[in-house]
């Protein structure tokens, strides 16, 4: 039994900052022209709704698609995508 304060779990190890992609200065410099050319989010768009986008999503699914097209998002909008499509919460990823 662990006394004190607790962990919370975690799924996996999180890359050192050197090694995390989302802080080389290309992905830096990718997302501000994304958020600079798409201000808003896309899936509000879709519903007639002008919301900031605050995320510079890569779809589709980076990693198992290898594409590199950028969507603009607000945060609730790509953690709802992320959950839905990338496996996000323990839901299976889609393909």
């Amino acid at each position: 039994m662990l006394r004190g304060r607790v962990v919370p779990y975690r799924s996996h190890t999180p890359l050192p900052l050197r090694a995390n992609p989302y802080n080389t200065r290309a992905w830096k410099l990718a997302r501000a022209s994304q958020l600079a050319s798409e201000p808003y989010c896309v899936d509000h768009l879709k519903r007639g709704q002008y919301v900031l986008a605050t995320v510079a999503d890569h779809w589709p699914i980076l990693e198992r698609d290898g594409g590199t097209e950028l969507v603009s998002r607000c945060g609730p909008c790509h953690s709802a995508k992320t959950a839905r499509y990338d496996g996000g919460f323990g839901n299976p990823v889609h393909a």
